[in-house]
């Protein structure tokens, strides 16, 4: 009977290939995402790559095109400094111009000047000469007048020396005749006693007297000099006298 009965097909057995199947299916459709995810982010990673180039290739355009303005604008301004200066350079050479004009101006009015006060100048100089010659010559003919007036008032004190020298011999003679007659023997006999002092008074007395008439009689001595030696002769005879009556009377 057991052979005889067909075998069914249990559950297990008709769900299993659906399984298998439907991983299958799971597996490719993973696989095609993943193939699609990859190659979409190949395409994104392109895309954002050539959009980075893109970019870069515009900005280096953006510079290139603003280096090139800012050239313009540089050789623009070139050539505006040139024209400026250009400008300037004319300016600086008529300037030039002119401080050589006003040089040669002022050269020729100083010089014109200068040959005026020479001018002047040397006239000035003729004037100042004929002037010193005026007083040279006053000077000298001056000089010589006082020379002349010296040389009269030299032999007027000559003369006076001269006559004053005779006067004060007389007087000396006159002096001593008069110490000769005052001085009596008896004076003497008394100043016996002192004749050492007596003696060195005399002696001093005499000297005295010689070199004051040998002063007086030398023709170099002024007047005024010989008047003080005179002065001074007498003086002593006084004092000599009087210490000689004094001594005589002790």
């Amino acid at each position: 009977m057991s052979e005889n009965t067909p075998q069914v097909p249990s559950q297990a057995d008709e769900t299993s290939p659906l399984k298998s199947k439907e991983i299958r299916q799971l597996l490719w459709i993973g696989i095609i995402s993943v193939w699609l995810v990859m190659v979409l982010i190949l395409y994104t990673g392109s895309t954002n790559y050539q959009s980075a180039k893109n970019v870069e290739r515009m900005s280096k355009s953006q510079k290139s095109s603003a280096l090139s303005d800012e050239v313009a604008q540089i050789r623009s301004g070139l050539s505006a400094n040139t024209a400026k200066m250009s400008e300037l350079n004319g300016s600086v050479q008529k300037l030039i111009g002119e401080q050589k004009a006003i040089k040669n101006a002022t050269t020729r009015e100083i010089r014109a000047q200068l040959s005026s006060s020479v001018q002047k100048l040397l006239g000035n100089q003729e004037k100042i000469r004929v002037g010193l010659s005026a007083n040279t010559a006053k000077q000298i003919k001056s000089l010589e007048k006082l020379v002349g007036e010296q040389k009269a008032i030299t032999e007027e004190i000559r003369a006076e020396l001269s006559s004053n020298v005779t006067k004060v011999s007389e007087s000396v003679g006159k002096l001593l005749g008069e110490q000769k007659t005052a001085i009596s023997e008896d004076v003497r006999t008394q100043l016996a006693s002192n004749a050492s002092a007596f003696s060195k008074s005399v002696q001093k007395l005499l000297g005295e007297q010689k070199a004051i008439i040998k002063g007086i009689k030398d023709d170099n001595l002024r007047s005024a000099e010989g008047m003080q030696l005179l002065k001074k002769f007498v003086e002593n005879q006084n004092s000599l006298l009087g210490q000689i009556t004094g001594g005589a009377q002790k």
